[in-house]
């Protein structure tokens, strides 16, 4: 679906933002990617669907290359990206202007385009919301608006940075669990975060680390054998909790539990 290959990118000549960077993502999967600040993790997210270019290297999506200007427009449809401020994405003076304005960049006709201006405020909750204008909406409807422009595209893959960053609890919640339903629905999705309890449904977890990949595998297995604490980054409570039945022998890295709830399951069956 998406594939990196020795990708290296300055934003100035000393240090290289990323470092002969290669990677490849299959349809269908939801990868992780966390580091410190200033590890490349929105650089590489950036380059997935043709924002930034490589120096050297090459990123490929469905076959497409960044770097061919032709095969730009088709590479943002098929990868679609959400940004952590979402008042950077919006473009119209109302929430349908804004969310129809890729279908009308696609050329489709007028019913398709409120197809999917409906269908996208329903997915996110935010059906009635047609006249609203933007920037006089909550954080966490302007997450949602902005996910539902992504979303009218329908696009195969989604690139999330940082995108609970700005919001109250309730709303990370609810755009936490928008993003599992188009996981389960069958959307690639890569998510750039700093919080891993945001990826206990994650497939794969990248830690990035001055611009180069560190690590790439199963989540469970990398917080499990200790990678996350020795890149650096810290472990949220009940992660950490976890960490330290499993260095006492209570259960394996494979069924590393990465919630409260998996905890609470897993501690029920032991005897």
């Amino acid at each position: 679906m998406i594939r990196l290959e020795n990708v290296t990118y300055h934003y100035n000549k000393r240090v290289p933002a990323l470092d002969s960077v290669s990677i490849d993502i299959d349809q269908g999967e939801f990868v992780g990617v966390i580091g410190k600040n200033g590890s490349g993790k929105t650089t590489i997210l950036r380059h997935m669907n043709g924002l930034l270019l490589p120096g050297e290297g090459s990123v490929t999506v469905k076959g497409m290359d960044t770097k061919d200007p032709s095969s730009i427009f088709k590479i943002r449809q098929v990868a679609g990206m959400v940004f952590q401020d979402p008042g950077s994405q919006f473009i119209g003076m109302t929430v349908e202007e804004d969310i129809a304005f890729g279908p009308e960049n696609l050329g489709l006709p007028p019913g398709e385009i409120r197809r999917r201006v409906e269908n996208s405020l329903s997915a996110v909750g935010m059906t009635g919301y047609n006249d609203h204008t933007p920037r006089t909406l909550s954080g966490g409807q302007k997450q949602k608006v902005a996910l539902a422009s992504v979303l009218a595209m329908e696009p195969e893959v989604i690139l999330f940075d940082e995108v609970t960053s700005m919001l109250d609890p309730d709303s990370r919640k609810e755009v936490l669990s928008l993003i599992t339903q188009l996981h389960e629905n069958g959307t690639t999705i890569i998510y750039v975060t700093h919080c891993l309890e945001e990826l206990v449904h994650a497939d794969r977890l990248i830690i990035m680390e001055k611009g180069r990949i560190k690590h790439d595998d199963n989540p469970r297995l990398l917080i499990g054998q200790g990678n996350v604490v020795n890149s650096g980054l810290g472990l949220p409570t009940v992660m950490e909790l976890s960490r330290r039945l499993l260095e006492a022998g209570f259960f394996e890295p494979a069924s590393f539990p990465l919630s409260r709830e998996e905890l609470r399951d897993l501690l029920c069956q032991l005897k």
